[in-house]
């Protein structure tokens, strides 16, 4: 009888997950493969990488699916390490199905070489989306949540404002930046005299003033960038130097009955 030639995946979203570590996911996929006498020929490996991505946006598991014509079986740990949507799943199902390889998830205890196997592993890949599905759920009712009591939700923060802890409980609050308080002065003045923004991005440039993306970037080594006539443009008309605290992933002003709330006194 031949040996069957098996293949390891293994997947994790946080290397700080000790309980679902790669290297238990690894060793409990070896001990199934070595009590079933099949010969592990490689382990392909996705650390920090979400459940949530498509297989050909996951490193190894797109090598994997483009090689599986060189193995017999494919070896998991649980369903979810292949994907956490439902959709992504079956792509990787039918991925094994054309090359003719067995889908197998220890701990799961299913085999898709069976009928009883694949109904099992389609309902386990539902029960993982509807989780995922969830999870991102209770995510944006919390940044709900913050936005309307006033905190800062995340991303990048505008240009003359800073983020600092909440002084009266969780989370993050915006305030006046005093580095780059003077800057935007020194913008409105100039522009009201009649200076050209090309000039003024020249001059801030040659002073070696950090542009809004790096003066506001979170990165402790940010990319390069530079003032420009745009960057300028953007400074000089967001509606948060009249005070107007912006939705940061639409860029627009939040209002209460049709009115823009006052976050901070104009500049």
């Amino acid at each position: 009888m031949n040996v069957l030639r098996a293949v390891i995946y293994v997947r994790l979203s946080r290397t700080t997950e000790s309980s679902t570590s790669l290297a238990r996911q690894e060793a409990s996929c070896r001990a199934y493969a070595e009590r079933q006498g099949w010969t592990v020929l490689r382990v392909f490996q996705d650390s920090n990488v979400s459940g949530g991505e498509s297989p050909g946006e996951r490193p190894a598991l797109r090598e994997l699916c483009e090689n599986l014509l060189h193995y017999d079986v494919l070896l998991t740990w649980r369903a979810d390490r292949i994907a956490r949507s439902l959709i992504h799943f079956s792509s990787v199902v039918e991925a094994c199905d054309t090359a003719g390889v067995r889908l197998v998830a220890v701990e799961d205890g299913w085999d898709m070489s069976t009928p009883h196997g694949r109904f099992a592993a389609n309902v386990m890949a539902s029960f993982a989306q509807f989780e995922r599905e969830l999870g991102r759920e209770r995510t944006v009712s919390s940044q709900n949540h913050l936005r309307k009591t006033g905190r800062w939700t995340g991303g990048r923060v505008p240009y003359g404002l800073r983020s600092t802890p909440n002084p009266e409980g969780r989370g993050k609050i915006l305030i006046r930046d005093d580095r780059a308080e003077p800057i935007v002065r020194e913008l409105a003045e100039r522009i009201i005299a009649g200076e050209a923004p090309t000039r003024i991005a020249a001059d801030l440039q040659a002073r070696g003033v950090p542009a809004p993306r790096v003066h506001n970037s979170t990165r402790p080594d940010p990319v390069p960038s530079a003032w420009t006539h745009k960057s300028i443009k953007i400074v000089m008309t967001s509606q948060t130097l009249l005070g107007h605290k912006i939705e940061h992933r639409t860029g627009k002003v939040i209002c209460h009955n049709a009115v823009p709330v006052k976050f901070w006194p104009p500049w």
